[in-house]
């Protein structure tokens, strides 16, 4: 199942590449790809629709309990600033 998410986050990151590099500022924000390994190292997994903002991420994935959550992460820290049960 790790081979899976690994896939699918390759795609999703991919297809937000593309969006990011039309929006991209210069500065100390992180990357897509930090802020998904960073929230994969806090147990977060199985990540869908990640989309940057004016001052942070928000991003869909499952957390440590198996509970699908919607996530605002911070741009410059890559820490969630908001965690909501996804409906």
């Amino acid at each position: 199942m790790r081979l899976i998410d690994t896939l699918s986050a390759a795609s999703l990151l991919a297809t937000a590449g593309m969006a990011m590099a039309q929006t991209s500022d210069p500065g100390n924000d992180k990357s897509m790809i930090e802020v998904l390994q960073s929230l994969e190292a806090e147990g977060y997994s199985a990540f869908e629709d990640i989309d940057r903002e004016h001052n942070h991420y928000d991003v869909t994935a499952t957390d440590a309990n198996g509970v699908r959550v919607e996530l605002e992460v911070g741009l410059q820290n890559a820490e969630v600033l908001r965690s909501e049960r996804e409906d």
